[in-house]
């Protein structure tokens, strides 16, 4: 506490006792501690500030904010604060409230704002596999309950239980030596809670776990985040998952969001596997393929958000006619597939050579008529020759209804009108 009237006033000061410069902050609280008066002064070591509060309200002196004192205000109380970023204070502080009528003093003796309880920001701390890791100490400000970091009171005081898992420099930052757990010691220096002299400085102790996990990264087969929907063995290329793992040796899980999905594993450029999925994704990439692993009891877990697409419909482009016999008409068509739910063209590239690509028909076509079935190309796309060509007339014959698939999954039907002209083709969709 604090007063000034006519009787009393009341000088503070404050020191610094310690072999650095030091930042303090001075803080009256008054109106039953609402309203506050701050001052800031950087103190070389043995310096002192010294606050005639009297003074301050008679002179209506301003603060860092450019605020004064009322002139009416009698009493309050008042706070140091080392500003400076270290865990043991260098501040020391005295007060003396004086009666002006019959020179009466009252002394004041501040307490030390102890540091208790030290303790880690992570525990377990996650060390990556021949990475590294930084962990922090905080302590708990006995005045107020705050949490200071008091990392650099505990500089060269780290060890851990076992070297052979972990080990840690003098600044707090773990190394990941081989998986498994093992237990962080550090050892510093706080600000104790007893009255000056004894305050400064006390050992204490901060414990905590780490755990190193495993290396793995995951890759897919391209790199486009996609998998296709269907069976078909050639899709392989693109629904692969690849891990790159570190150290060798372990196990692995294997799951999606998606519960019919299957991991078939592969042993060329693996560890790997090939997901197989009868179901397209709702939205652009929700499909989230996960793997777990395993070593020394520790995992590490990584996943993949993908689209499933299926293959829905396709475009096409046409040489026109290129019957050179006489009679009819002879085109070759380009198709380029797209699927759902992106409505996406099928990057080329994407490794789906092979693929199958089939069509049937209702009502065959006439003899000596020229169709065609196949697979996607290295451009994702494939070509269909309808052809009704001859060196002599041609006789007429019913529309063919014609269905083309990807994989299993329709994506266009053609009607082909067979004359004494040739084949006339219409798309019956789907386009889009």
């Amino acid at each position: 506490m604090w007063e000034y009237d006519a009787q009393h006033d009341s000088i503070i000061t404050a020191g610094n006792g310690g072999t650095k410069t030091t930042q303090a902050a001075f803080t009256i609280f008054y109106n039953q501690g609402t309203e506050k008066y701050e001052l800031e002064q950087t103190l070389q070591p043995d310096e002192q500030m010294w606050i005639d509060v009297g003074k301050l309200i008679r002179e209506q002196t301003a603060d860092k904010n450019g605020k004064t004192l009322p002139a009416n205000l009698t009493s309050g109380s008042y706070e140091f604060h080392d500003l400076t970023d270290h865990a043991i204070g260098s501040l020391f502080e005295g007060k003396v409230i004086y009666d002006k009528t019959y020179g009466h003093v009252t002394y004041g003796c501040a307490l030390c704002c102890a540091l208790n309880n030290p303790f880690f920001s992570y525990t377990p701390l996650n060390v990556p596999l021949g990475s590294t890791a930084e962990n922090w100490v905080n302590a708990v400000r006995s005045c107020d309950g705050a949490w200071l970091n008091v990392t650099s009171s505990f500089d060269g005081g780290w060890t851990t239980a076992n070297t052979n898992i972990a080990t840690v420099d003098s600044v707090g930052v773990h190394t990941g030596i081989s998986p498994g757990t093992t237990t962080t010691t550090a050892i510093g220096y706080l600000t104790g809670s007893r009255p000056p002299p004894a305050c400064p400085a006390r050992q204490q102790t901060a414990t905590g776990s780490d755990t190193v996990t495993p290396q793995l990264r995951l890759t897919l087969g391209n790199q486009y985040n996609s998998i296709f929907v269907g069976s078909d063995s050639h899709l392989a290329t693109p629904n692969s998952v690849f891990a790159t793992v570190s150290p060798t040796g372990g196990t692995f899980t294997e799951t999606s969001s998606a519960s019919g999905d299957t991991f078939t594993p592969v042993s060329q450029n693996g560890p790997g596997w090939v997901v197989t999925t009868a179901t397209q994704s709702a939205s652009t990439g929700d499909r989230k393929l996960t793997i777990k692993y395993t070593v020394n009891g520790q995992t590490n877990t990584q996943s993949l958000n993908v689209t499933a697409r299926q293959f829905a419909y396709v475009t096409n482009n046409s040489l026109g006619n290129i019957c050179t016999l006489g009679y009819g008409t002879k085109q070759v068509y380009t198709y380029s597939p797209y699927t759902h739910p992106d409505k996406t063209a099928v990057q080329a590239g994407i490794g789906l050579s092979s693929t199958a690509v089939t069509e049937n028909f209702n009502t065959q076509p006439p003899a000596g008529s020229v169709t065609g079935s196949g697979a996607l190309d290295a451009n994702s796309q494939f070509a269909d020759t309808i052809a009704y060509c001859s060196t002599s007339p041609l006789p007429g014959w019913p529309t063919v209804t014609q269905t083309l698939s990807i994989a299993g999954y329709q994506v266009r039907q053609n009607t082909l009108a067979y004359s004494s002209s040739g084949v006339t083709y219409t798309s019956l969709g789907p386009t889009q």
